[in-house]
């Protein structure tokens, strides 16, 4: 039998990612607008309705660390029936490719960018991943919305490390922290928050200096 809590499917034939589980959400827009921007259609879980838009998460582990694949897009549906689905047309197009085994060899999902894997299974014929942990317990900040903006416009893989963005993260020094940087796409030089932090941090010392220069 088939524990949603734990295992999304993957499906084939889904045009987006959608959970009935709201803990699959780190924050969602719940607008009429974002409500009626999509119809939820299946044979299997007839016509739910749409109970906001927002980054869907399903969080997973890679050697020990925490990861998560992002929609930026996911749909909280509004049903009776219990579902979770990620979709591998969605997946595909953002660089997580499904990679087969022979016979019962296991498959896994792969990120053509970094070439992590996500391990997956077949519980009752149907493709899923095993998740661990909820997406409601990654931290909202402007580093993690940015984030899935990078996610959204393909500048990086949807597959990211969410250690930073979960509570209780510390640094392990500074070989860790070297590490980590190099993942976390906020911290490059052309990343929009990167931009943002530089101009905050630079329009306070001109300002200063110029005073400084007129005192003289």
């Amino acid at each position: 039998m088939l524990d949603v809590d734990k295992h999304p499917c993957h499906d084939f034939g889904s045009g987006a990612f959608i959970s009935v589980d709201i803990r699959d959400f780190v924050y969602l827009d719940e607008s009429a607008a974002a409500k009626k921007s999509v119809s939820i259609r299946g044979p299997s879980v007839g016509s739910p309705g749409c109970g906001g838009i927002g980054p869907l998460v399903f969080r997973c582990q890679i050697d020990g660390r925490p990861y998560g694949i992002i929609h930026p897009d996911g749909v909280y549906a509004k049903a009776e029936v219990e579902f979770r689905v990620s979709s591998e047309r969605v997946c595909k197009q953002k660089g997580l490719r499904v990679v087969s085994g022979k016979f019962d060899e296991p498959d896994h999902l792969e990120c053509v960018r970094t070439n992590k894997k996500v391990a997956m299974k077949t519980i009752d014929n149907i493709l899923v991943m095993e998740t661990k942990g909820m997406a409601d317990e990654i931290i909202d900040s402007p580093a993690f919305r940015s984030v899935v903006e990078e996610v959204r416009r393909d500048k990086i893989s949807p597959l990211v490390d969410l250690t930073p963005f979960l509570p209780g993260h510390i640094q392990n020094g500074k070989r860790d922290m070297n590490e980590q940087i190099d993942q976390w796409p906020y911290f490059r030089s052309d990343s929009s928050l990167m931009t943002f932090l530089s101009l905050s941090l630079l329009v306070p010392l001109l300002t200063h200096l110029t005073r400084v220069s007129c005192r003289r």
